[in-house]
């Protein structure tokens, strides 16, 4: 990030490097990441068949890609608090849990949502192959 002051376009594309380089470094060194994203490649295509309107179809996918968004946010998280250190500091007091625990809080959140979406929207064809 040499550049702050670049401007447009060029803004842009920088930015868009930057971020190509966040993505490409999450991958090598995140498993949990790479599973994710692995899981995702036949599950969004399912999501857009399951969705019945462009409504559903954007909640089911939507839904899905936040889960690696989280874990890009987890990541980079981790990466500031275990360069700063895992020592208790002043500025940290009345922090109660460990610095990962509301990171994983966020990561369950987000899995939980979209396991919701996923079974909401199959509850109605469900309970119609069922009844017949």
């Amino acid at each position: 990030m040499a550049n702050h002051n670049a401007k447009g376009w060029r803004r842009i594309v920088k930015a868009f490097g930057y971020s190509m380089k966040g993505f490409k470094a999450c991958w090598e060194l995140e498993e949990a990441f790479r599973q994710e994203v692995i899981v995702l490649v036949p599950l969004i295509p399912i999501g857009i068949l399951l969705g019945s309107t462009p409504s559903e179809r954007a909640m089911l996918v939507g839904s899905l890609l936040m889960v690696p968004i989280v874990e890009l946010l987890n990541s980079a998280i981790e990466a500031n608090v275990d360069r700063v250190g895992l020592e208790r500091h002043e500025l940290s007091k009345g922090m109660e849990v460990q610095p990962h625990e509301p990171e994983r809080a966020g990561l369950t959140a987000s899995n939980a949502t979209h396991q919701y979406a996923w079974l909401k929207s199959a509850e109605k064809p469900f309970w119609s192959a069922i009844r017949g």
